[in-house]
């Protein structure tokens, strides 16, 4: 098994640390009691090198957000629009 020292810097290739961690999981029963870095960290410093990741994680995010603000202001549009014809209906 591979050591981490955080002070040397001294670690193995992501993948045998995400490997490592993979074995470990089953071992202590939950993810955060792992020796070393955190899971999350390793995942993110995975994560943080590939670009393409995050181009299209941020643009998903993006896409996401406008179609759901794009979405609540026609809802909110119509619901206004029906009430706006409810009154004028019922003032004549």
């Amino acid at each position: 098994m591979h050591s981490y020292d955080p002070l040397l810097g001294r670690s193995p290739s992501d993948k045998q640390l995400g490997q490592q961690y993979l074995k470990l999981w089953p071992v202590h029963g939950h993810p955060w009691t792992v020796v070393g870095p955190e899971p999350l960290q390793v995942l993110l410093r995975i994560y943080s090198r590939d670009r393409v990741f995050h181009f299209f994680c941020a643009s998903g995010l993006a896409l996401f957000s406008s179609l759901l603000l794009f979405s609540l202001l026609v809802a909110s549009f119509s619901s206004l629009q029906a009430e706006w014809y409810a009154f004028f209906i019922v003032s004549t």
